[in-house]
């Protein structure tokens, strides 16, 4: 790598990449491996991103006189290439660019993701690009993104069906077609799930006719014309709070997938279901953003 402390780009830059962010740490990897495994099954190269914030504090970056490989700035270096390393042998076969980037990793991620299909990051991790979960960079990725964050925490259901939430909002019906597409790369079968709080305070069961009935067949029929060989399921789940009926839902998911917001105005910038998922989620979560106009 470069010595430079400015921005550092290694290989070919496309558009419509995989980007993952990495920390260093054993959680990052995962994320790497994750991203990796995507970038090949969608045939895209796949862009390793690392954040560092000490060149703006005027840092002595190394390297130590007479100490081989020491210094912030080969520490920085050894992150990505062990992120590559990874990447490599999760999927021989990719293309692999790596960024060494100055700067905070929420902004940067954010950034990163105008050129990007799908941007990985990993629940935890050291604190560079991950640390507190939800906490400034994560939730600014989720909520600047300008293209689908896939949080990857939980275990790797690997039979499992990929899952969407449905509440009939523009949000949701993105959410479904992201499903739809993840499932058609992955060979996983499609699960839609409604949530009927109200039927869950009724001492009957829920009706199949009606608005969730509505609701599901929409969903089905949007899953269906995305990835028409599909194998898709749904249901109406009576639950008196939507977030626990996914969360429950994602202790088998392969992956679960939400909209950035749900159907309610006072959700502010990230709904309530997605903030809950992204925390206590028992799988990955792919938050299906819209893309953003500039």
């Amino acid at each position: 790598m470069a010595s430079s402390a400015d921005e550092t780009h290694v290989g070919e830059v496309s558009v419509d990449a995989v980007v993952v962010g990495t920390d260093g740490s054993d959680e990052a990897l995962r994320a790497v491996a994750w991203a990796a495994r995507g970038a090949a099954v969608m045939k895209r190269t796949l862009v390793i991103v690392h954040a560092w914030v000490w060149p703006l504090y005027n840092i002595d970056l190394g390297p130590v006189s007479g100490i081989k490989d020491s210094g912030l700035q080969r520490a920085a270096e050894r992150v990505l290439e062990e992120a590559e390393a990874e990447a490599r042998k999760t999927a021989p076969e990719i293309k692999i660019s790596t960024r060494l980037v100055v700067g905070r990793a929420g902004d940067k991620l954010a950034e990163a993701s105008r050129d990007a299909n799908l941007v990985v990051v990993a629940d935890r991790g050291l604190g560079g690009f991950l640390g507190l979960l939800l906490g400034s960079t994560s939730l600014r990725l989720v909520t600047g993104s300008h293209a689908p964050v896939l949080l990857v925490r939980g275990a790797d259901h690997d039979g499992g069906p990929v899952v969407a939430g449905v509440d009939g909002s523009a949000e949701s019906d993105l959410a479904v077609q992201r499903a739809a597409e993840l499932a058609d790369f992955t060979g996983n079968s499609l699960n839609l799930i409604h949530v009927d709080r109200l039927g869950a305070y009724q001492s009957d069961a829920v009706s199949e006719d009606g608005e969730p009935a509505e609701m599901l067949e929409k969903a089905v029929q949007i899953a269906k014309q995305t990835a028409p060989s599909i194998e898709v399921s749904s249901s109406v789940v009576s639950a008196k709070s939507a977030p626990k009926a996914l969360i429950d839902a994602s202790e088998t998911a392969r992956i679960i997938v939400v909209g950035s917001r749900g159907s309610s105005q006072f959700a502010g910038p990230l709904g309530s279901t997605t903030h809950a998922l992204l925390q206590h989620a028992k799988c990955p979560v792919l938050c299906a953003v819209a893309p953003k106009s500039d």
